[in-house]
């Protein structure tokens, strides 16, 4: 299996006893990949597992099968993670601060995918933090190439880009 890059990133600063936050969970896929190749001490992994307002393209059946596929996934990492159930800017309040990432993968839609910048940029280490995600350039989800640009243009940062993941790296001035 080939890693994702931002997984590959945060291998490659290689810090240890990493503390982060997945937003967009489904079955778990990307989670496993983090647990088994990253030294995470602890992720957050937010998912509201409920369709809502504006989501509703997958059923809630399909959801809560996705949940229990989840957690059968990542059984054996049960001590390393914390399924936080609840959109992501909800539960923010439930999420520690200076954490060493947070994946953004949840709703793809523009609104919610700025939401979701706004709101976790603040949690992340001020100094080597990292904000990534998933399915920039990704023609089919153009709200989340829309969101990164303007999040970055608006905050005066500079992200990379890599087949479909970004990240910004927040260093302090």
């Amino acid at each position: 299996m080939e890693l994702r890059p931002s997984t590959l990133l945060l291998k490659a600063m290689n810090k240890k006893n990493l503390i982060g936050a997945e937003i967009g969970v489904f079955e778990g896929e990307h989670a496993l990949e983090m647990l088994q190749n990253l030294p995470i001490k602890k992720l957050y992994l937010i998912d509201p597992y409920d369709s809502y307002g504006e989501y509703y393209e997958i059923s809630n059946k399909v959801l809560h099968t996705a949940k229990q596929k989840a957690g059968d996934l990542l059984i054996k990492f049960a001590s390393q993670i914390e399924f936080v159930q609840g959109q992501a800017a909800h539960v923010v309040n439930v999420i520690p601060d200076n954490l060493d990432f947070v994946y953004i993968d949840g709703n793809h839609a523009y609104k919610y995918v700025l939401l979701d910048l706004e709101t976790y940029w603040p949690k992340v280490l001020d100094t080597g933090g990292v904000l990534c995600g998933h399915d920039y350039n990704n023609n089919n989800i153009p709200g989340v190439t829309q969101a990164v640009n303007e999040f970055a243009k608006k905050s005066d940062l500079y992200f990379i880009q890599s087949n479909h993941d970004w990240w910004l790296i927040k260093w302090k001035q």
